[in-house]
């Protein structure tokens, strides 16, 4: 897929989900770090969340978080280190499928632990990316 056409599919995605209250307006051209804020900002509110032991904002916020992190691989195909860099968005999936999983249970441990599952594979992806750049 010709990368114009992904930020473009990217954006129509985003402007969707921005208008039906899920996200903040994301733009086409918006560099990744731009989408970084995005899951930043989220990743803020689910740990609010956890410290006030209100479950349904962390799975609300965990439910925004596969969506702002679908429409980032979809976007991100053409980066160099793309394989090890598509690891590190799994392992992020897979922490925060658990997260959803275990706010829907009312499972407060279960659903901090997921967080901190979540929380290592942002600082492994961010390393990934700073040694790329070397």
């Amino acid at each position: 897929m010709r990368p114009e056409l992904k930020y473009r599919i990217a954006y129509l995605g985003a402007c969707l989900i921005w208008v039906s209250g899920i996200l903040p307006r994301v733009n086409a051209d918006e560099k990744p770090t731009d989408w970084m804020q995005v899951k930043l900002q989220m990743s803020q509110e689910i740990l609010a969340g956890l410290t006030r032991g209100d479950l349904a904002a962390v799975e609300t916020h965990a439910q925004k978080m596969n969506v702002v992190n679908f429409m980032e691989k979809l976007v991100s195909s053409d980066k160099p280190h793309y394989k090890e860099y598509t690891r590190q968005l799994q392992a992020f999936e897979t922490a925060n499928r658990d997260l959803l999983r275990q706010s829907a249970a009312k499972n407060t441990e279960g659903a901090t632990l997921a967080y901190v599952q979540l929380t290592i594979s942002c600082v492994q992806c961010h390393k990934l990316i700073r040694d790329a750049k070397k």
